[in-house]
C-alpha cells in the first residue's frame, strides 16, 4: 500500500502496525514491533527508527526534506 507524503505521523504509525510495510513516494518502510527500516527510492537502506509517535515523524520529516537531485550510493 502507498501512503501520500501528507500522512500524518499518528496514521503512518497506524498503518505501519497493521501492515507492517508501506511506501511513501517510494520510499519504503518496513516495521516490527520496536524499529522502523526505512529504504530509499534507490534501493538503498538509509535507517533504523523506532516505531513510535516521534520515529514516524522524523521518517516524514526525512522524506519531505529529501532532494531527488542528490545522488545516493555505497560509503
Amino acid at each position: 500500500m502507498e501512503l501520500p507524503v501528507s500522512v500524518d505521523a499518528a496514521e503512518l504509525c497506524k498503518q505501519l502496525r497493521q501492515r507492517r510495510q508501506t511506501d511513501i513516494e517510494g520510499w519504503t518502510l518496513v516495521a516490527d514491533e520496536s524499529l522502523i527500516w526505512l529504504v530509499n527510492p534507490y534501493g538503498i537502506d538509509v535507517g533504523f527508527y523506532s516505531h513510535d509517535l516521534d520515529g514516524c515523524r522524523r521518517i516524514l520529516a526525512r522524506i519531505m526534506s529529501d532532494d531527488r537531485e542528490a545522488e545516493w550510493g555505497m560509503l
